[in-house]
C-alpha cells in the first residue's frame, strides 16, 4: 500500500493538485490508472475504503517523505530510471527503492 500511495503522491506533486479531507481520489490523482496498471493492480483499488482512509490519515507525512526523498535522490533518479527502462522495466520501480530507503545514504536492507 505504501508504494502505491507514494506513487500517487508523486503524481500529485508533479501535476500540482491540492489537498482536501473530502477527497475525490480520481480527480486528485489523475494518473492513478496508469500507476496502478504499471504494478498490475486493478484500478478500482483507488475506491477501496482502507486505502482511502490510509491516504486521508497519512497524506502530509508521506508528502514530506516524498519531497525529501526526491531532493536526496535527484542525482541518481535519472540514472536508475534509464537503467530500468533499458531492461524493459517500468520507470516507476525507482520509487520502490525510494520507499525502502528514502534515498538516504548508508541505509542497509536486511
Amino acid at each position: 500500500m505504501k508504494i502505491v500511495w507514494l506513487l500517487l503522491i508523486g503524481a500529485t506533486i508533479i501535476f500540482g493538485k491540492g489537498s482536501s479531507k473530502k477527497i475525490n481520489l480520481k480527480k486528485k490523482f489523475p494518473s492513478y490508472k496508469y500507476v496502478l496498471k504499471q504494478f498490475d493492480i486493478e484500478p478500482s483499488y483507488i475506491d477501496d475504503p482502507y486505502f482511502r482512509n490510509f491516504i486521508i490519515k497519512n497524506e502530509s507525512k508521506y508528502r514530506r517523505f516524498y519531497l525529501n526523498s526526491l531532493r536526496r535522490g535527484k542525482d541518481f533518479i535519472p540514472l536508475f530510471k534509464n537503467m530500468l527502462v533499458s531492461k524493459g522495466l517500468s520507470h516507476l520501480f525507482i520509487y520502490m527503492s525510494m520507499t525502502e530507503s528514502g534515498f538516504q545514504r548508508g541505509v542497509l536492507l536486511e
